[in-house]
C-alpha cells in the first residue's frame, strides 16, 4: 500500500492543469514560443551533483540551465546550448548563440560569431568567451580549451586584414584549478591526447617561418611549444591518439587542393621521448595500384601495437590538367558534349551511381600496419571493401554488395560476409546473400550473424557456423512484419566481458548465448512475453561490455496499455525487477559516472517531459525543470485509448485525444491523423512545432478531437488495407458518440498522403482530405528516382513499404488497383494536395497528375506547390503558410466557418 502511495504521490506531481473556465485556444504565435527541452544536450556531472540542459522554442531565442540535484540553485545562460561538464565536475561550460534577431538581420557574409559561457559551479562565477570557433574541456584534469574566431580590426586594411583571415587564430588554454592561463597566437587547429598531457597544434603565421606543426606540455604550460615540423607547404591533420600510451598518429601532405598520389606520408610520433615525428608509411609503401590519401580514417588497436591505415585506388587521385589535343574540329565538338551513358548492364544506375561518387572515390580501403616488425597487410579492396574492426584479436569483418548491386535497384541490399587475418590477409567466407545484422565479438574470435529466420555464430578459428536458435520455440525474427522482403531480427544488444557471449532480442526478452559452450537463457525468464512488455536495455554509461554479474536498467513498453516502465535486470540471474511505472511514459536520460543518480523524464500526451533526477532505484525524485507549466491556460486535452476491428477482423488500437474542455454530450469534429501505427502515442508528449505535419496540442484546444488511429497492412492491398482500417476506426468513434460524422478530416503526408489519397476514392466518410507528397499513379512510381539518394524507387514497391510484392510486368493490375489515379472520378471529398518542387524522395509529378486528374473529373481539388522545398518543408514561412491554409481548410469543411478566399478563387499568378 505504501508503495501504491508513493507512485500516486509521484504521478500526481506531473498532473497539474488549471480549471478549464481558464482555459484558452492555442494559437500560433504560441505554438512559435513554446519551448521543449534538447534531449540530446541534457549533461550531469560525475557525481550526480549537477545537472544542464538547453532548451529552444520553436522560433526564437533558448536558454540553457544549470541545476543542482536539489534544484534549489540554478544559473542560466540565455541562448545556451551543448552544455558540458569538466572532468571534476566543478565547470560547465555552454555554447551560446547570437540572438535569433541579429542573425536574421546579419548578411551571409557577416554572421555574428557564437560565444562560450563558462560557470564556476562553487560561486556562480561566470566567465564570457567571445567570438569562439571552439571551445572544450580536456577529459582529464580540468584544462579548458577555447578558440577564437578571428575577427577583423577596423584600424588595419583589408588586405592586412584578409592575411590575418588566412593565418591562424588565438588558442586560449586554462588550467581552471590552478588559475593558470597561456595563449597561442595563429593557431590553425589543434589536438589534445585524453590523458590531457599533451597538446599539438599547427601554427599558420603571418611570417612563414614561424609556421608549423607545434607541441606543448601541459604539464609545463608556460614553456616554450616544440616545433615537431615545418609548415611551409605542407597540411597536417587526422590526428589519432592512442588512449593509453599518448601514441600519436598523423597524416602529412603538401598543401595541394586535392589528394594526389605523391605527396602523403603517415607520421607517428611519442611525446615521451625527445625525438621528432618519423614516417611510418609513405607512397612507396603502398600497395600496386593504389595510393596514401591525406584525408584517411586512423583507428588504433586496443594494445597500441596495430594501426588500421587507408588507401584508395590510384584512378581518384587528383591529376594534373593536359591540354586537350583534337584530331579535328569535330573531335573537338564531340568531346564538349554533356551525356551520361545508362546501360543495361551497369550494376547501378546513372543516378545512384553518380550520388555514390564522393563517398566512393574519398573511401579509406583498410590495411594494418604492424608496429613490431613494420609491415603492412591489405585488408579491403574495391570488390569487399566494408570492414569492421575489433579493439583486441586476430580478426576483421569485411563484406561486399558488389554481386548484388544491380538487384538493389528492385530488391534491397545483400552482401557476402568474410573475416580476414590481420596477419596473413586470408580470408573466409562466413555467410553469403546476407541481409540481417553481422556483428564481430569484441576479439574477433566470433562473427554472430542472422539469416533465415535465426542466430548463427562463425567461429573464426575452425571455420565452422552453428545455429544458435534452432532449437528454441521462440521466434527471434520479426513476428509483426508485414512486408514483402527478409524477415528481420529485433537486434542486439551487446556482448559480455568473457567476449563469447552476447546478448540478443526476441519480441519481448533478453536472451544470452555463451558461444563457446552453447548454452542459452532467457535473463528476462520470460516475463516480457508472458506480459506482452517489450523489454529493452537502456545503457547508461560509456562501458564498452557488460559484466557477467552487472545488473542493467530496461525499459518497457506494455504493448496493451502503451505505458513504459523502468525494470532492473541481474545478468547472471532470471527475471526481472519493478523500479518505477507511473502509468505514463517514462524514460532514462542520464547516469552518473559514479553510477548513483539518474536523470530521467516521464510524459503523456498532457504532461510535459520535464527533466527529474533520482538516487539509482529511482527514489525520492526532485523535479529540475518546469516547462509543463507552459500548458496552463491552454484547453490542451488529454489522451485515450479505442480498441476496434479492421474490416478483416484484425483488432487495431487508436489514440483519441479530447479538448480539455471536452464535452460527452456533444459531438466534435475530428481530424485523423495516421501512418502505420501510431497507438504507440498514447503517453508520447507530442511536440508543439510548426512543421509540415498538424499540430495535435494545436487542434484539440481550438475545439478538434484528434484520432490517430493504426493501420493493419495485407501483402499487394496497400490502399484497401488503409480503407480496411481507417472507415471502421471513424465508425468506431462516431459509435462512441465522439465524432460528428458530417465533420470528419483526414490528413496524411508521404506514405500516409498516399494513403489518404487512395482512401478517399473508396469512401466518402470523409468531409474534406489533405494528402502531403503522396504518390499517385503506381506504374509510373515505380519507375521513377529518388533523387536524394539516386536509388530507383522500383525496391519500394515490390519489397518496401508500398508491399505489392512483384514487379509491374509480374502483378500489372496491382500497380493499377493500388493507385489513386486511375480512381481520381470517383472522389467526392475536397481534396488539398501539397508538395515541394524539390522533392527527393517522392517525386512532385506524383501530384500533379493526381491534381490533373481530378481537375479533369471536376472535382475538389486544390494543389500547394511549395517552390523549392524538399519531401519535408524547411523554411520557416513556408511551414506557417501551410499551417494556417490546413487550419484554413479543415476549420471550412468541418467546422463551416468562412471560407478563406484562396479556398474559393485560388490564386492568381502575379510575376513572383
Amino acid at each position: 500500500m505504501r508503495d501504491l502511495l508513493l507512485c500516486s504521490l509521484f504521478i500526481s506531481a506531473f498532473a497539474f492543469f488549471s480549471h478549464a473556465s481558464d482555459r484558452r485556444a492555442m494559437t500560433l504565435e504560441d505554438i512559435m514560443g513554446f519551448h521543449h527541452i534538447n534531449m540530446g544536450d541534457v549533461q550531469i556531472s560525475a557525481d550526480g551533483s549537477w545537472v544542464a540542459y538547453s532548451a529552444a522554442p520553436d522560433r526564437g531565442d533558448g536558454f540553457g540551465m544549470v541545476t543542482d540535484m536539489d534544484a534549489r540553485t540554478t544559473f542560466e545562460i540565455k541562448r545556451g546550448e551543448r552544455p558540458v561538464f569538466s572532468a571534476t565536475g566543478r565547470w560547465v561550460l555552454f555554447n551560446r548563440r547570437p540572438p535569433l534577431a541579429r542573425t536574421e538581420a546579419a548578411c551571409r557574409s557577416n554572421t555574428p560569431n557564437n560565444d562560450a559561457v563558462l560557470i564556476d559551479l562553487l560561486d556562480g562565477s561566470e566567465t564570457v568567451y567571445e567570438d569562439v570557433r571552439y571551445a572544450r574541456f580536456s577529459e582529464s584534469k580540468d584544462f579548458l580549451m577555447v578558440h577564437h574566431v578571428f575577427v577583423e580590426d577596423t584600424l588595419l586594411t583589408s588586405e592586412q586584414n584578409e592575411k590575418l583571415k588566412e593565418a591562424g587564430s588565438t588558442l586560449v588554454i586554462s588550467d581552471l584549478p590552478h588559475n593558470r592561463v597561456r595563449e597561442l597566437d595563429f593557431v590553425h587547429s589543434f589536438s589534445l591526447d585524453s590523458l590531457a598531457n599533451t597538446l599539438v597544434y599547427i601554427r599558420k603565421d603571418t611570417v612563414d617561418d614561424r609556421s608549423g606543426l607545434y607541441c606543448l606540455s601541459l604539464d609545463e604550460l608556460s614553456a616554450r611549444p616544440q616545433v615537431l615540423d615545418t609548415l611551409g607547404t605542407a597540411k597536417f591533420g587526422n590526428f589519432t591518439w592512442h588512449g593509453k600510451s599518448s601514441l600519436l598518429a598523423f597524416m602529412r601532405a603538401e598543401d595541394l587542393e586535392k589528394d594526389t598520389a605523391e605527396t602523403a606520408v603517415l607520421k607517428l610520433w611519442d611525446p615521451g621521448t625527445t625525438s621528432l615525428p618519423n614516417i611510418l608509411l609513405e607512397q612507396n609503401d603502398v600497395p600496386e595500384g593504389y595510393f596514401l590519401p591525406f584525408d584517411n580514417r586512423l583507428e588504433w588497436t586496443l594494445d597500441g601495437e596495430r594501426l588500421y591505415v587507408g588507401f584508395r585506388p590510384e584512378r581518384f587521385a587528383a591529376q594534373q590538367k593536359k591540354e586537350e589535343v583534337y584530331d579535328s574540329e569535330l573531335d573537338s565538338l564531340r568531346q564538349q558534349a554533356a551525356v551520361d551513358v545508362w546501360h543495361g548492364k551497369d550494376p547501378l544506375i546513372k543516378t545512384h551511381e553518380k550520388e555514390s561518387w564522393s563517398r566512393l572515390s574519398r573511401q579509406n580501403l583498410m590495411s594494418v600496419y604492424h608496429l613490431a616488425d613494420g609491415r603492412l597487410v591489405p585488408l579491403a579492396c574495391e570488390e569487399i571493401h566494408n570492414l569492421h574492426t575489433a579493439p583486441t584479436g586476430d580478426h576483421v569483418l569485411i563484406s561486399s554488395s558488389r554481386p548484388y548491386e544491380k538487384r538493389i535497384t528492385w530488391e534491397g541490399w545483400f552482401r557476402d560476409v568474410y573475416v580476414m587475418d590481420i596477419y596473413t590477409g586470408e580470408k573466409q567466407l562466413v555467410a553469403e546473400e546476407m541481409q540481417g545484422i553481422t556483428e564481430l565479438s569484441p576479439d574477433g574470435r566470433y562473427v554472430l550473424y542472422f539469416l533465415n529466420k535465426h542466430w548463427h555464430a562463425f567461429n573464426t578459428d575452425t571455420g565452422v557456423s552453428v545455429n544458435l536458435t534452432a532449437g528454441l520455440d521462440v521466434p527471434f525474427y520479426s513476428e509483426t512484419h508485414d512486408r514483402p522482403s527478409t524477415l528481420p531480427s529485433y537486434g542486439v544488444a551487446g556482448w559480455l566481458d568473457d567476449q563469447q557471449s552476447v546478448l540478443v532480442y526476441d519480441r519481448y526478452d533478453v536472451w544470452l548465448f555463451n558461444i563457446a559452450t552453447g548454452q542459452t537463457r532467457n535473463v528476462t525468464g520470460g516475463w516480457g512475453r508472458e506480459n506482452q512488455c517489450v523489454l529493452r536495455i537502456r545503457k547508461l554509461d560509456d562501458e564498452r561490455l557488460f559484466g557477467s554479474r552487472d545488473e542493467v536498467f530496461l525499459e518497457g513498453f506494455h504493448q496493451n496499455t502503451k505505458v513504459r516502465a523502468v525494470y532492473t535486470l541481474r545478468l547472471n540471474r532470471e527475471g526481472v525487477s519493478l523500479l518505477k511505472d507511473t502509468g505514463q511514459n517514462i524514460r532514462l536520460r542520464r547516469l552518473s559516472e559514479d553510477g548513483n543518480k539518474i536523470v530521467f523524464t516521464n510524459e503523456s500526451q498532457d504532461v510535459f517531459p520535464d527533466l527529474w533526477i533520482a538516487n539509482n532505484r529511482l527514489q525520492d525524485p526532485v523535479r529540475l525543470s518546469d516547462l509543463h507549466a507552459q500548458l496552463d491556460g491552454f484547453n490542451w486535452g488529454s489522451a485515450e485509448l479505442v480498441g476496434y476491428h479492421s474490416a478483416d477482423g484484425v483488432p487495431l488500437q487508436g489514440v483519441v485525444i479530447k479538448p480539455g474542455d471536452y464535452d460527452p454530450s456533444k459531438r466534435y469534429p475530428v481530424l485523423v491523423y495516421f501512418y502505420e501505427k501510431f497507438s504507440q502515442r498514447l503517453h508520447e508528449f507530442n511536440q508543439t512545432v510548426i512543421n509540415h505535419r498538424p499540430g495535435f496540442g494545436y487542434y484539440a484546444s481550438n475545439g478538434y478531437v484528434v484520432f490517430l488511429p493504426d493501420i493493419h497492412f495485407a501483402e499487394g492491398r496497400p490502399g484497401m488495407s488503409a480503407v480496411k482500417s481507417l472507415v471502421p476506426a471513424v465508425q468506431k468513434i462516431i459509435d462512441m458518440g465522439i465524432a460528428d460524422p458530417d465533420a470528419i478530416g483526414l490528413h496524411g503526408h508521404s506514405w500516409s498522403g498516399y494513403q489518404t489519397a487512395f482512401v478517399v476514392t473508396q469512401t466518402d466518410i470523409f468531409k474534406a482530405a489533405i494528402a502531403g507528397a503522396p504518390v499517385s499513379n503506381m506504374t509510373s512510381a515505380y519507375g521513377g528516382i529518388r533523387w536524394g539518394s539516386g536509388l530507383a524507387r522500383q525496391f519500394q514497391y515490390e519489397t518496401g513499404q508500398s508491399r505489392l510484392g512483384a514487379s509491374i510486368f509480374d502483378k500489372r493490375y496491382l500497380y493499377i488497383e493500388n493507385s489513386p489515379l486511375f480512381y481520381a472520378h470517383e472522389i467526392n471529398t475536397p481534396m488539398l494536395i501539397m508538395h515541394g518542387d524539390i522533392d527527393e524522395a517522392v517525386p512532385w509529378e506524383q501530384s500533379i497528375e493526381l491534381y490533373l486528374a481530378m481537375r479533369r473529373a471536376g472535382k475538389e481539388v486544390i494543389f500547394l506547390q511549395y517552390r523549392d522545398e524538399p519531401h519535408h518543408l524547411q523554411k520557416y514561412p513556408n511551414m506557417i503558410d501551410y499551417t494556417i491554409r490546413m487550419k484554413e481548410y479543415f476549420d471550412h469543411h468541418l467546422r463551416g466557418i468562412k471560407p478563406a478566399p484562396w479556398i474559393i478563387d485560388g490564386v492568381p499568378y502575379s510575376g513572383n
